[in-house]
């Protein structure tokens, strides 16, 4: 057979791998071009910028250091960006796609080790990969996940070139301490390495070799450990501070919601579909004679990925669509199931190439008729002006993302960076406003996130804002208040219903002290949007509304 004909079909995945990866870079220039992130990718570019002013690891300037961010290594990359005069709002979505180019990179590697000699399916791997609506969604918004999923992959795949002695067991432990310090779940799953690392030594009567998991640790420990005690010194608790806004521990509650959200992620791969893969995987597998040692790399991969799951289950998941906290899972998953699973039923039917193509591009051609990338890459995903206000009837301007911007330029605009403004949420209203922003639901402020939660509040779960305490808001008399999150096309005093799920602004609409102390204070933004806040009666605006 010449050749091109024999590669046929993986010529062809191989350009739709190329189309793929051209919609991400597409995605990634709308972005660039309009300066749009996510809302809490502006948490970590506030803070950046804040330590590269010399401020340190603060929220306000002047107050005490608080980690009101997840992943310290990412925010060290973004303030090293700072340093160099680059500003980490348009760095975050490179770093995205780069990350996410480097995940297909890695998941190639780890099809090539879990399932050697099946390159066509490897090939399919990855496009799905590329066709998952969370990578589509959360590559380009900022947030570190697509780094951390990418860090992840190198720590697990050192691993299994620790168990082909290709690898030392220094770098094991290494690799797991970088990606620890990229979120700190990852300590989890390391500790499970090590778990298992020693259940197969003791298995394989290779105890001896204990050394190397040793060896492990002591890589381990020295990167994490005295950085972790810093941590630990520096901002007063061990974990970051949104953990402790988005968690009490473990409860019931948290623990259903955490598998509500499992599920509901899961959904997200229908497309795919999975669900015959996994079948056919599961039925095969007591039928299919695996040497030890892919065993082994493919019993860990499994044991990681249920490990990951475990982890969201038991933090109770995200308030965020889109499944954000499976994206690291996600390429272990879909390497299981179609280079390894659907590998091995095919295996058992042909070893014609062209046979095994007409399989493998039935779940492509559900994946790119659910895709919907124009969804995101469109122009109005991305845009950041406002549409005319139909002044002449109430409503409610829909994208909340755009509208957070327009109020933290607002603020900027009225109020001077002495002044303070209590606020929900505080992303890109801290980083536009350069004002003391304070947090009424606590991702960056210790009182509040060590609260405990109270069952009205969980009802909804929303995790990382379903803590608050009006009281203590108003304890540190805030310039200006707002209570609602949108913009308005007619002024709006009071809560609305959306309102009434944040602890913080039911009590403080619920006090007299604040009835007493702040008048309704609506400024019209451009294209007639209004602003809706409170302003304490003894402030007084210091510029002209814009």
């Amino acid at each position: 057979m010449p050749p091109v004909r024999k590669h046929f079909a993986s010529i062809l995945f191989l350009l739709l791998l190329v189309a793929i990866v051209s919609v991400y870079i597409a995605q990634l220039q709308s972005v660039l071009a309009n300066d749009f992130v996510i809302d809490d990718a502006f948490i970590y570019s506030r803070f950046a910028r804040n330590f590269a002013q010399g401020s340190g690891f603060v929220w306000n300037p002047g107050e005490a250091p608080v980690e009101g961010f997840t992943s310290f290594l990412y925010l060290i990359l973004l303030i090293v960006t700072e340093k160099l005069g680059s500003s980490s709002i348009v760095v975050m979505p490179i770093l995205g796609v780069v990350s996410f180019l480097a995940i297909l990179v890695l998941s190639w590697y780890l099809g090539e080790t879990l399932n050697p000699g099946h390159r066509l399916e490897n090939l399919v791997s990855l496009n799905l990969i590329g066709l998952s609506p969370i990578f589509l969604h959360w590559t380009t918004t900022g947030m570190e996940m697509p780094f951390y999923t990418a860090l992840l992959i190198i720590s697990a795949l050192s691993y299994l070139g620790y168990q082909r002695h290709k690898c030392p067991a220094w770098v094991v432990g290494f690799s797991f301490a970088i990606t620890t310090l990229s979120r700190p779940e990852s300590l989890g799953l390391f500790a499970i390495t090590l778990v298992f690392d020693c259940l197969t030594r003791f298995s394989s009567k290779k105890r001896l070799l204990l050394q190397d998991t040793l060896s492990m640790v002591m890589a381990f420990v020295f990167i994490y450990v005295p950085v972790f005690a810093w941590k630990w010194t520096y901002f007063g608790y061990p974990f970051p501070n949104t953990y402790y806004a988005k968690t009490a521990g473990i409860s019931s509650v948290q623990i259903g919601e955490g598998l509500l959200y499992l599920g509901r992620s899961l959904m997200y791969y229908a497309f795919a579909g999975i669900g015959v893969p996994l079948i056919l995987l599961l039925t095969r597998l007591n039928k299919t004679k695996w040497n030890t040692e892919l065993s082994i790399e493919r019993i860990y991969i499994v044991v990681f990925v249920l490990c990951c799951w475990s982890i969201v289950i038991l933090n109770g998941g995200d308030h965020f669509v889109f499944g954000r906290f499976l994206m690291p899972t996600i390429p272990f998953l879909i390497v299981l199931i179609i280079t390894v699973g659907f590998s091995i039923f095919l295996d058992t039917l042909t070893r014609n190439d062209a046979v095994k193509s007409v399989f493998l591009s039935v779940p492509i051609v559900i994946a790119v008729f659910d895709w919907q990338p124009w969804s995101f890459v469109s122009p109005d995903y991305v845009k950041t002006t406002l549409p005319p206000a139909d002044q002449n009837k109430f409503e409610y301007f829909p994208s909340w993302d755009i509208g957070f911007i327009v109020m933290g330029k607002t603020l900027n605009a009225v109020a001077e960076e002495d002044e303070s403004v209590a606020v929900v949420p505080i992303g890109a209203i801290g980083y536009y406003s350069h004002m003391k922003v304070i947090d009424m639901v606590g991702l960056v402020d210790p009182v509040i996130a060590h609260e405990p939660f109270d069952p009205i509040y969980t009802a909804t779960w929303r995790p990382g804002h379903d803590k608050g305490n009006g009281l203590y808001i108003l304890s540190k008399h805030p310039d200006y208040i707002q209570l609602i999150d949108l913009l308005t096309s007619q002024p709006f005093a009071g809560i609305n219903e959306h309102s009434q799920q944040y602890k913080s602004i039911v009590e403080i609409w619920a006090s007299p002290e604040f009835h007493a102390s702040y008048e309704f204070y609506p400024i019209q933004t451009e294209e007639g949007w209004y602003y809706n806040l409170y302003r304490r009666v003894e402030s007084t605006p210091q510029r002209e509304e814009p």
